[in-house]
């Protein structure tokens, strides 16, 4: 992780700041100690518990959780750039970050000619080659996440797989995957 900070004397004048990194229990015994404010940034599971532990101490927190990423591509947009933009932020680290979009609203009208669009750009990106031996493609950050995604791929989601879907839970690999129309009420969806 990233930060970059700019106004360094601004944060000076404020006192003292420390990143700890860690799991979920460390994450939890670090939120039910006395701080005066608590930043998290991670799952909104691993945040409700952090909450929770702060919430004894009467600690403020600051929250940046998980969520959901849309995208609206209307009739009127520019389909090559729209894919390459979709693609570049979904596929950047695997999806793991916060611009990682997650479902894309497509105009009718241009529906059936962006999804080539996308299909041929995703195959642009990525090439023809094995996603685990693609050198330029990354990694699920565990086995843990491997698995919850891959259980998502393997659930009754009512979607129909356009592109991808493979998974390599040792190598902590899924391919990029392309799923159209899946039940708003399917774990991938929420």
């Amino acid at each position: 992780m990233i930060r970059l900070l700019t106004h360094v004397d601004f944060l000076s004048n404020l006192g003292y700041f420390r990143c700890i990194e860690g799991k979920v229990e460390s994450a939890k015994k670090l939120s039910s100690l006395p701080f005066d404010c608590i930043c998290f940034t991670g799952s909104s599971f691993t945040g409700r518990l952090v909450a929770i532990e702060a919430a004894k101490n009467l600690t403020p927190c600051v929250l940046e959780l998980g969520g959901k990423c849309p995208v609206i591509v209307d009739e009127t947009a520019s389909l090559d750039s729209a894919a390459m933009r979709i693609l570049f932020g979904k596929y950047l680290n695997c999806g793991q970050t916060c611009i990682g979009v997650d479902h894309v609203f497509v105009h009718e009208a241009v529906k059936e000619k962006f999804r080539k669009v996308l299909l041929q750009k995703i195959d642009e990106m990525w090439g023809k080659q094995e996603f685990v031996d693609n050198e330029n493609y990354g990694k699920i950050i565990n086995v843990h996440h491997t698995r919850r995604i891959e259980a998502m791929l393997k659930e009754e989601h009512g979607g129909k797989v356009l592109y991808g879907g493979d998974v390599n839970v040792e190598k902590h690999m899924i391919s990029p995957t392309i799923i159209e129309e899946p039940k708003r009420e399917s774990q991938m969806m929420n």
